[in-house]
């Protein structure tokens, strides 16, 4: 499910800065620290503190304000035009028609949804060129 969770973030145009593991436990590691963004003009360097004084490693971000990339086009998803109830209508609609399949276990619910949620953006909120 993570990979939906990231897909979706990124369908948005927004990307995680930390993606390391930040805690440390018997027998696994985790990543609880969430920082994102959608600023592709700044440069950003991400890290963490090695500290072992706990389980869990300090994280920080530096961003350099002083220089701006030169990048390729900005893309993003212009609101401006949303109908907020044909949006409603829509999602209703398509996530009834796709959830009527009452045999499908709730993981497999949960990735229709999310799918036909992410469907039902880049119809009714496309992603546009800025830049």
């Amino acid at each position: 499910m993570t990979h939906v969770y990231l897909n979706s973030l990124t369908s948005l145009g927004v990307h995680c800065l930390i993606n390391k593991p930040t805690r440390f436990m018997h027998n696994c590691t985790l990543l609880l620290e969430h920082i994102y963004t959608h600023d592709d003009l700044h440069y950003f360097y991400p890290g963490l503190f090695p500290l072992d004084i706990s389980n869990h490693l300090p994280s920080f971000l530096l961003i350099e304000f002083s220089r701006n990339k030169q990048h390729a086009p900005t893309w993003r998803r212009c609101y401006k035009n949303l109908n907020v109830d044909s949006f409603l209508f829509d999602l209703d609609d398509k996530l009834r028609h796709n959830l009527s399949n009452t045999s499908l276990d709730a993981d497999s619910k949960f990735t229709l949804s999310l799918d036909t949620f992410i469907e039902v953006i880049n119809t009714q909120i496309p992603v546009v060129k800025l830049s």
